[in-house]
């Protein structure tokens, strides 16, 4: 059996066929000629660029005419320190102490 080099592009467009069409890793590369080896390598390396993508969340900047009285300051147990507005959204501080944690770990 002769190698096919398939795009970047190529190996997305299979694993999402294969996600969406409910049918096993294995019955998938047997059914398109695939090697289920890079299949689950292609597949690795997508979730891992998704998975940094995922560690940057968006602030911003704080108003220079910041009262004391209107902002807090977290402190995780890693020393990050976060100084928002007491009106931040809650999602908002739960996503970022996600990603710094993810930081802290080496994820």
């Amino acid at each position: 059996m002769s190698r096919q080099r398939r795009s970047s592009q190529a190996w997305r467009d299979l694993i999402e066929q294969q996600r969406t069409s409910g049918v096993p890793v294995s019955d998938f590369c047997i059914e398109h000629g695939l090697c289920s080896t890079a299949f689950y390598s292609w597949r690795k390396r997508f979730r891992s660029q998704e998975a940094n993508r995922a560690q940057f969340v968006r602030l911003e900047p704080p108003p220079s005419n910041r009262s004391s009285g209107s902002w807090i300051s977290l402190t995780t147990p890693q020393g990050f320190r976060l100084e928002c507005s007491i009106t931040i959204d809650p999602q908002r501080i739960a996503e970022v102490l996600t990603v710094l944690d993810r930081r802290a770990r080496g994820c």
